[in-house]
């Protein structure tokens, strides 16, 4: 039998699918992601499936919906009777580590994983305590604060020192495992901060994307039919459409420097994965876009591409079962990373999966019904309507319960600048994909779900910053800094 493969997970926050060379920006310079899509398979069109944090990351740790998770917001925790790719993988014989970022909420900070490195960057659960955010404090939490121009540009923050700590943590684990003569096969999970805002960068990288600003794609205008309910409520809480063009060029040459940043510390984390005995598995994504000044937008929350579409590579580093160079464009979403991570492991499927192993499409297999699958996405927003996504080949639809609906046809209108959903043309495609989003997905239900929850997040935030548990993992470097 095969030695099982070493897999190393990636998950960065908040970096748009098309912001990598590889991608089709060659004007951003990202060689260690696109050596890796080069000496793997990218896929070319995968999605969260939800545009927030929380929700996207606990759905692809357990390949299953958010709304089955009960994730709607950032601070509802994950049941720890919810089993996750660790758990599977570990019990495939696995030593799983996890290093960094995974935005977990409530006591249980490992949910599978054996061991924990760095910690997370934000509060363990509602209240807890938080890291020093030095100037750029609030602009984490706020799109409008994060465009502050006071508050972007050159200059060190904790995200970066974070993801700095992250990295030497993953290379250090990386080093010792491979000189160490533990027979269990690694599976590490490497979690950063970044692209996430405040869209801040070191002088160096903001020095060199302000160079290539002259090359950044056009932002996309607003879109050209009538804006409904949602839209309108949108535009208002997330940029609006009159942010001055000095703000947006900062946070977008900020952000580029970020993407930048990351890359160089991919290339950190696969140079030392290649230290490791036998096959080596990298996968990247990450768990939601930004809009990055599409429509007049910034951050997430949507289903426009620039917020729902992410990243995705998996590549080989020693050995086959990933071929070399391979772009595949069927749709796919982040539910499928869990099932497909186990099936490469060797590891027993978990029950109650929304997702699928992509398997066969790492392999070069497309079948029919591959193209034929709709992915979903979702989000449960205080604020805005529930909204669901339905998405199969170039048909794209969003549900925005009692605020309106979207219809694009990406394959002719890739801006999403027509919505067509009232189109006679359009009727039984928008009438399938309405009864793919609405099919298990009550959105009267959810709607109640997710306002009691936030009772009970209101309770325990107060009870969190009254009483609390203490620091608890929560990342310490500024807090050790200012006390040494």
């Amino acid at each position: 039998m095969a030695k099982q493969p070493n897999l190393i997970f990636i998950l960065s926050d908040q970096h748009r699918a098309d912001w990598m060379g590889c991608a089709g920006a060659g004007w951003l310079e990202t060689p260690n992601l696109d050596s890796l899509a080069a000496s793997g398979v990218r896929m070319e069109r995968c999605y969260c499936n939800s545009p927030l944090c929380g929700p996207s990351r606990m759905s692809l740790l357990s390949g299953r919906h958010p709304w089955r998770n009960e994730i709607w917001v950032n601070e509802n925790t994950l049941s720890s009777d919810v089993p996750t790719f660790a758990h599977g993988l570990g019990l495939a014989g696995y030593h799983s580590v996890l290093a960094g970022r995974m935005h977990f909420s409530g006591p249980d900070q490992r949910h599978g994983f054996n061991e924990r490195l760095v910690g997370d960057i934000t509060p363990e659960y509602g209240g807890g305590p938080n890291v020093e955010w030095g100037w750029v404090e609030g602009a984490q939490r706020s799109v409008q604060e994060s465009l502050n121009p006071e508050k972007m540009g050159e200059g060190t923050n904790p995200v970066l020192e974070f993801d700095r700590a992250v990295t030497d943590a993953a290379v250090d684990c990386l080093q010792q495992y491979a000189a160490s003569d533990r027979e269990a096969p690694l599976m590490l999970t490497v979690g950063w901060y970044g692209p996430h805002s405040p869209y801040a960068c070191e002088p160096e990288m903001y020095q060199k994307a302000l160079d290539l600003a002259d090359r950044l794609p056009e932002m996309i205008p607003p879109p050209e039919t009538t804006p409904h309910a949602w839209e309108q409520q949108f535009f208002e809480r997330s940029g609006g459409l009159d942010k001055d063009a000095a703000s947006a060029l900062k946070a977008r040459v900020s952000y580029a420097g970020m993407i930048m940043t990351l890359d160089r510390m991919v290339g950190q984390v696969v140079e030392a994965a290649r230290q490791l005995d036998g096959e080596t598995i990298i996968v990247y994504a990450s768990d939601h876009g930004d809009l990055m000044g599409d429509y007049g937008c910034f951050g997430k929350l949507a289903f426009w591409e620039g917020s729902v579409a992410v990243p995705m590579i998996w590549s080989s580093l020693s050995g086959d079962s990933i071929p070399k160079g391979q772009v595949q464009d069927v749709p796919v979403s982040l539910l499928d990373l869990c099932p497909t991570l186990l099936e490469l492991g060797g590891a027993p499927a978990l029950p109650l999966q929304d997702g699928v192993s992509i398997q066969p499409l790492l392999a070069g297999s497309v079948d029919p019904e591959w193209r034929e699958r709709v992915i979903l996405s979702e989000l449960e927003f205080p604020g805005y309507p529930v909204m669901r996504m339905a998405l199969k080949g170039q048909k794209k639809y969003a549900y925005y319960h009692n605020a309106g609906e979207h219809f694009y046809d990406l394959s002719s209108d890739p801006l999403e600048q027509r919505n067509r959903v009232d189109d006679p043309a359009c009727e039984a495609d928008v009438s399938a994909l309405k009864e793919a989003a609405l099919t298990e997905w009550d959105p009267e239900q959810i709607t109640r779900k997710a306002l009691d929850s936030l009772e009970d997040i209101r309770l325990l935030t107060r009870w969190g910053k009254e009483i609390g548990t203490g620091p608890g993992e929560l990342w310490g470097h500024y807090k050790q800094e200012r006390e040494s």
